[in-house]
C-alpha cells in the first residue's frame, strides 16, 4: 500500500471527512471502470462503486495494512457478486465449456467496440476474471485471493473467457 492510502485511512479513522473524498477522487475512476465492465450496466456500476466506498468507510478499521488496491478491488468484487445474486444473473457455467481447447490467437488488431461486445456476452464470473486480468493487470493468483476462489478456478474462467471471446470475435469477422 502506498503511504498516501495509509495516511488517508488513518485520517478517516480520526473522523476527517476530507480523507474519504480524496480516496474516492483517487480510486473512483478505476473502481467504476471495473464495475461497468463487470456488470455491463451504467446504473449497476454506479451502485457497485458507491457501495464499495461505503464499505471502505465502514470497514476502514479492519484493513490489515497490506495491498490497498487488492483490498479495494476485493470489496468491489463482492459488491458485484451481491448485485448479480440480487438480480438472479449469477448462474452456473455449462460443464461442456470445461472440455473446450484454447483457440489459436490470430494476432489481429480489434477495435474497442468489438472487444467490449465480446466481453459483454460472457457470463458474469468469466467477465469479472477477464476484466481484472486484462484491463486491470491482476495476475490469476491475485484474482484468486481477491475473489476467494481457487487459483485453478480463476485460470479456468480466464481460459473459458478467452475461448468464448475468440469464438464471438470469429463470428463477428475478426478471426
Amino acid at each position: 500500500m502506498s503511504q498516501r492510502e495509509d495516511t488517508l485511512l488513518r485520517r478517516m479513522e480520526t473522523g476527517d471527512e476530507g480523507a474519504l473524498a480524496e480516496l474516492v477522487d483517487r480510486w473512483y475512476p478505476r473502481i467504476y471502470a471495473y464495475a461497468l465492465r463487470t456488470t455491463g450496466r451504467e446504473q449497476d456500476a454506479q451502485d457497485v462503486t458507491q457501495e464499495t466506498f461505503l464499505a471502505v468507510l465502514r470497514h476502514r478499521k479492519t484493513f490489515f495494512r497490506c495491498n490497498f488496491q487488492s483490498w479495494l478491488f476485493t470489496i468491489a468484487h463482492h459488491k458485484c457478486i451481491d448485485l448479480f445474486r440480487l438480480q438472479g444473473r449469477l448462474t452456473a457455467l455449462p460443464e461442456e465449456l470445461n472440455r473446450l481447447s484454447d483457440p489459436d490467437p490470430s494476432g489481429q488488431v480489434l477495435d474497442r467496440a468489438a472487444l467490449e461486445q465480446a466481453l459483454d456476452r460472457l457470463p458474469p464470473l468469466q467477465r469479472e476474471a477477464a476484466v481484472l486480468h486484462y484491463f486491470h493487470g491482476f495476475t490469476p493468483k491475485e484474482i484468486a485471493a481477491m475473489t476467494d476462489h481457487p487459483l485453478s478456478t480463476v485460470r479456468w474462467r480466464l481460459a473459458a473467457a478467452r475461448r468464448a471471446m475468440a469464438e464471438t470475435l470469429k463470428e463477428d469477422g475478426y478471426g
